[in-house]
């Protein structure tokens, strides 16, 4: 018995899965932000984990896990703000879950590692942590970007592999030739 036509019929019903997921804006936005928030938790142990400072410093599950969480948490309430003032179905929603929870995220950050930041005087200190958190946003909009642009192209990446399996006039290139 061959493997490749079990395989073909899994790959082709996981596409229409993923076409049914991306015609819907509200899943599209929550898994733009499912991916943005998962994406750096992974990214960052994974680095860790085949780096040296990994034997020498290891986190514990506990604390990853609570990183992934906190990490998943900003992004998904951001989406979720956004499904909520109806933003979603705008053509660019998904870029704004992105940029919002980034911006959650970097402002949680901070928070989390100096609770002591409300006691300061709110005029002096606010405008330095408002930079770092603003540049921590964009730094973290250009890093989970391409990911939550394949959760929001992945219809779209689906169709042109069909097609171009099928065999219809249709070329993979991004020229288009």
């Amino acid at each position: 018995m061959s493997l490749i036509k079990p395989v073909e019929m899994l790959l082709a019903a996981l596409g229409e899965k993923v076409e049914a997921f991306s015609c819907d804006g509200m899943r599209v936005t929550l898994g733009c932000a499912l991916a943005a928030g998962l994406s750096i938790p992974i990214a960052w142990f994974g680095f860790l984990r085949i780096s040296i400072l990994w034997r020498i410093n290891t986190p514990s599950w506990a604390f990853m896990l609570t990183v992934a969480i906190a990490c998943v948490s900003c992004y998904m309430a951001a989406a979720l703000l956004l499904v909520w003032a109806k933003v979603h179905e705008k053509a660019v929603g998904w870029v704004m879950a992105i940029i919002l929870g980034s911006f959650v995220l970097a402002v949680f950050s901070d928070v989390w590692r100096n609770p002591e930041i409300w006691q300061f005087p709110v005029r002096d200190p606010f405008s330095v942590h408002l930079r770092d958190a603003l540049e921590r946003t964009i730094w973290l909009s250009i890093f989970t970007l391409p990911f939550a642009a394949l959760v929001r192209y992945a219809g779209r990446i689906v169709r042109a592999v069909r097609r171009w399996h099928s065999g219809a006039d249709y070329s993979l290139s991004i020229t288009g030739k």
